[in-house]
């Protein structure tokens, strides 16, 4: 998505971007196990709906980690749960940001992919109940 884009300046700057787009989460959703661990900066995501179809919200107080939230719910959202639960956490690198980023920020995407899927997964759970 971002590959495509040769300057590293350009690159973040159209991440910021997508950050500034994603829509707020709601107060409700700040809650302790929406917040995503061993992120450097406070994250937060919510994965709701039902195994059919996933809704995914996320903030970050982080400028470029809520970009990096926005390329994941652009992404993700809608998708059946188990669809979601299967993505490789590798897909940063198809983002064309992981030789770019920190290595602070590839562990909170990280963090934040592992988090979106455990949630995901917990719908799934919850469907064959």
């Amino acid at each position: 998505a971002f590959g495509g884009i040769p300057n590293v300046a350009l690159k973040y700057s159209a991440l910021i971007f997508e950050g500034s787009r994603l829509p707020e989460l709601s107060p409700a959703a700040l809650v302790p196990e929406n917040r995503v661990p061993g992120c450097v900066s406070r994250t937060w995501v919510s994965v709701s709906g039902d195994a059919a179809m996933v809704r995914i919200a996320a903030h970050s107080e982080a400028q470029i980690t809520r970009g990096l939230c926005a390329l994941l719910v652009t992404g993700l959202d809608g998708l059946p749960a188990e669809e979601v639960a299967a993505v490789d956490p590798g897909v940063l690198q198809d983002f064309g940001f992981g030789d770019t980023l920190t290595p602070g920020r590839n562990s909170g995407f990280l963090n934040i992919m592992l988090t979106i899927q455990k949630q995901a997964r917990q719908l799934c759970d919850s469907k064959s109940a």
